[in-house]
């Protein structure tokens, strides 16, 4: 996504995410191209007051000064729009998506920083559709400015779908159409991907808060779990219409900060006809890979696939 400049000499990359709750740090040791091992995972709790005191000593702690960082961003902080792609030159698509996305986005174009993720295989859907990532720019410059005062070497900023997609070879290998289930307390991210592609994501007011009160034996609770289903099958559909791939076989659950109430997940399967899998699992390609393991925080999910997003540069 967002590309800020290119650290080298490192072996290790590293993932950060700052949220009202605290920081997430993850680092990864990438020896050569296969080999890639999760050595340092943490959640360090902390108030918005004493993040930036906080990122100074986990900077120095662990030399982030020298690993190329990846700083994911949080869902309410940009906008992800789905437009078609503008019949323009190359070199005037930037500007000609800057004015399609205007009166789309909840803050004015000129305070915009913009971002484009190409969907694949649009060949025979007709129409050709760019996702665009807008983020206001006194968002990115914050960051930038308290990142660059703790000497932290930040290289780039992602957002939680693409994030995600680096994370998820590490937790499955399935090559056909998946479904990740992102949950926060408050809200969900539900996004489609295909043979490590991404495709499409779509917000939900239902959260692991809501999901947290549903109980197999109480048909009454299950309510929230019948919309939730029915947002997810919408999705579904509205992917398998326009992209022409094969159908979502599989939802993947991923709570970040709050463990998954496990009664949802045989109660999705009933209603949506999939398999349901809860992030971290007994699943057999998990316990194999040891990349995730129980004591893996929640926290952070998504500065694991940060960090597994960078390259190391010799």
């Amino acid at each position: 996504m967002f590309s800020i400049k290119t650290a080298k000499g490192s072996k290790n990359t590293a993932g950060i995410t700052i949220s009202s709750d605290g920081i997430s740090l993850a680092i990864v040791e990438k020896k050569d191209k296969t080999h890639q091992k999760l050595i340092h995972t943490e959640f360090y709790p902390a108030k918005q007051a004493e993040q930036a005191s906080l990122l100074s000593r986990i900077t120095k702690q662990h030399r982030l000064d020298t690993i190329p960082c990846n700083l994911v961003i949080a869902p309410e902080e940009y906008q992800l729009l789905r437009v078609e792609t503008p019949e323009v030159p190359k070199q005037e698509i930037s500007a000609a998506i800057r004015w399609r996305i205007k009166d789309l986005i909840d803050f004015h174009i000129d305070d915009a920083i913009i971002d484009m993720i190409d969907i694949p295989n649009q060949q025979s859907s007709g129409t050709h559709i760019t996702q665009v990532v807008a983020c206001r720019h006194a968002v990115i410059q914050q960051y930038v400015d308290l990142l660059h005062e703790v000497k932290c070497q930040l290289e780039s900023i992602d957002v939680p779908e693409l994030a995600t997609n680096y994370l998820l070879p590490k937790i499955t290998d399935t090559k056909s159409s998946i479904v990740v289930l992102n949950l926060w307390p408050a809200y969900a991210r539900m996004s489609i991907y295909n043979n490590n592609d991404f495709y499409l994501t779509r917000a939900s007011s239902i959260g692991s808060d809501s999901l947290s009160q549903v109980a197999i034996e109480d048909i009454s609770s299950q309510s929230v779990l019948d919309s939730l289903a029915l947002e997810l099958q919408r999705t579904f559909d509205y992917f398998e219409s326009y992209s022409r791939q094969a159908s979502v076989e599989t939802l993947i659950i991923l709570s970040h900060g709050q463990a998954v109430n496990i009664n949802i997940i045989p109660l999705l399967e009933d209603r949506l006809g999939l398999t349901v899998q809860a992030i971290p699992s007994n699943d057999t390609t998990v316990e194999e890979n040891k990349f995730l393991t129980q004591s893996t925080s929640s926290h952070c999910y998504l500065a694991i696939g940060g960090a597994l997003k960078l390259k190391v540069e010799n």
